[in-house]
């Protein structure tokens, strides 16, 4: 069987998917995984997971130079790294729940990456505990930031 590979043209990244399928696998915290005791759901939710790390590796690999200071670059090549090797796998043998697990937060993981790429071009750095901001790159930074 011939292994899948990227997309020749670069396609659109839909977010709200991407987080839907990897949910769907990681389940809520709250409650643990979902049981996907079915061969062929496991099978489809890992081909899509992979799809979804083909389309998110080449955005993200671009980040990786812009990004402010070496642990994040470190972080962000280690799953990028992560995630080719997880890809080189056949697609057959990969989708017990072990497999899917990774696959998911690999998933999510990248998905974090490309969606706070603002980050690290002088966009404005959220703060999700007191919904103040800091601009990327200004060298100030509130405690709830870091």
């Amino acid at each position: 069987m011939t292994p899948l590979r990227p997309p020749a043209a670069p396609a659109r990244i839909d977010v709200a998917r991407i987080r839907r399928t990897y949910e769907a696998v990681l389940g809520d915290p709250r409650m643990g995984p979902p049981r996907l005791a079915d061969e062929e759901q496991r099978a489809h939710f890992a081909g899509l997971l992979r799809g979804h790390m083909w389309l998110l590796v080449p955005p993200v690999e671009r980040l990786v130079p812009g990004m402010a200071g070496p642990f994040n670059r470190s972080a962000a090549r280690h799953v990028i790294t992560r995630a080719r090797g997880v890809l080189a796998i056949p697609v057959l043998g990969a989708s017990s729940a072990g497999d899917l697990f990774e696959l998911a937060t690999l998933s999510r993981a990248l998905l974090t990456l490309y969606e706070h790429r603002d980050n690290h071009e002088g966009g404005v750095v959220p703060c999700r505990r007191n919904g103040s901001s800091v601009t990327a790159g200004s060298g100030a930074s509130a405690p709830e930031c870091r």
